[in-house]
């Protein structure tokens, strides 16, 4: 059985537990007078004994990793025995019709207390709304004794507020689980975050380093140390980069990122971006094709300049990145709902079924590329994050090895 609590943590709570289960049994004399001796048998002679068997088995090195099952069978002990307890009332007692809130506080401890997961509290849910049913219908004779009509209502009373009780709880481990994985997730990724950026700095910081320390041997020429400055000037990017996307999402996450609104000329925007990354492309050996659909009557917009830029600077930095032949094909141009880019690549691709995760934080962290092809997997969900500002929406289409499709829609003021 999973578990989100450590075994020490599990254990003191099933402490806590068996104490406050047996101090009940101070509500047995006035709840049970008549039938007060069989509760305490019960409650000290059977299931305490029961439960501290229990705690001790959780110390021995084979049953110690089954605490949590452990725990949770004595937990179905305990709820037996106040069945029992419910069976055996006589209805002049107080606990003929009391009792079943100790039912409750079991579920409730189940469901809560010591954390278990849902599909095991739902088990016991059920398995505690069909105990009592039996034991208030088959034992207590409930919808057969006199005040008929008393105890039919409390009976359909009890029954929908175990629903209304189990219900919320059981919403409330759902919510609890799934914030619980997607933190343990976010913590993941950022892990894998910090081991992969901490070789992304590290490349560029040898870089560095060395190169200065030739620089200053008189050993070097000038032939040498051109190219050692040439070293030191990209690797001194490279860290910018890095330290740029790293305070960029720091200002997304803390919602310090606002929109800045500018009339642009989007023909020569895209041309300057273009420009740089065809560029690229034939240093790198690769075709670029470049479509611009904009009209002149329709070339002035007004959008945010420096994340559209940035947008569309890490959707060609990836597709040159992760393409090593063929060609980048890249379109702009007006649909219904706005300015509409397309990004075609001929690189590694990758699963359909991963293209909503590569525009999660950290992603690059967790994939089987990071090292052959560096990156600190922050590009596309900084990417992500100002195409949601600018009210746009992004899309990924791909398959393993066949390239992938990047289409990018914002809605724009054109003048």
């Amino acid at each position: 059985m999973k578990t989100g609590l450590n075994t020490s943590r599990t254990r003191f709570q099933f402490i806590l537990g068996i104490v406050l289960y047996c101090s009940f049994g101070i509500l047995d004399y006035f709840m049970l007078p008549i039938h007060r001796d069989f509760a305490w048998l019960l409650r000290y002679a059977v299931v305490a004994p029961f439960c501290f068997i229990i705690l001790g088995l959780t110390f021995t090195p084979i049953l110690k990793r089954y605490t949590k099952l452990l725990v949770y069978c004595a937990l179905i002990v305990g709820q037996l025995s106040i069945m029992a307890m419910l069976a055996v009332a006589s209805p002049l007692e107080p606990a003929f019709y009391g009792y079943y809130v100790g039912t409750v506080v079991m579920l409730l401890s189940c469901e809560f207390m010591f954390e278990f997961s849902f599909r095991h509290s739902f088990f016991y849910f059920i398995f505690s709304i069909i105990m009592y049913l039996i034991i208030a219908v088959f034992y207590q004779k409930m919808p057969f004794k006199e005040n008929l009509d008393y105890n039919r209502n409390w009976l359909i009373g009890n029954f929908f507020f175990f629903i209304f009780i189990g219900g919320i709880s059981l919403t409330g481990i759902r919510h609890l689980m799934k914030n619980r994985d997607e933190a343990n997730h976010a913590n993941l990724m950022k892990s894998s975050f910090l081991a992969n950026i901490s070789h992304e700095i590290r490349t560029p910081l040898n870089g560095l380093t060395g190169c200065a320390r030739l620089l200053a041997s008189p050993e070097t020429t000038e032939e040498q140390k051109h190219i050692f400055s040439s070293i030191i000037n990209t690797s001194s990017e490279q860290l910018l980069d890095i330290v740029d996307s790293i305070l960029t999402m720091s200002e997304i996450e803390n919602r310090r990122s606002v929109l800045d609104l500018t009339e642009i000329k989007i023909s020569d925007f895209l041309y300057s971006i273009v420009q740089q990354f065809s560029f690229q492309a034939e240093e790198k050996g690769l075709g670029f094709n470049y479509d611009n659909l904009v009209t002149p009557d329709r070339d002035a917009i007004l959008t945010d300049a420096r994340k559209l830029r940035m947008i569309l600077n890490n959707l060609l930095s990836n597709a040159l990145k992760f393409t090593d032949e063929g060609s980048l094909s890249f379109k702009a141009g007006f649909v219904s709902d706005g300015l509409r880019f397309v990004l075609e690549d001929t690189g590694i691709g990758f699963s359909q079924d991963h293209a909503d995760r590569i525009f999660e934080s950290f992603y690059q962290a967790d994939r089987g590329y990071s090292r052959k092809y560096g990156g600190n997997g922050l590009g596309l969900a900084i990417t992500k994050s100002f195409t949601e500002m600018l009210g746009g929406t992004i899309t990924a289409q791909s398959e393993p090895g066949q390239g992938s499709i990047f289409t990018l829609t914002i809605p724009v003021d054109s003048k």
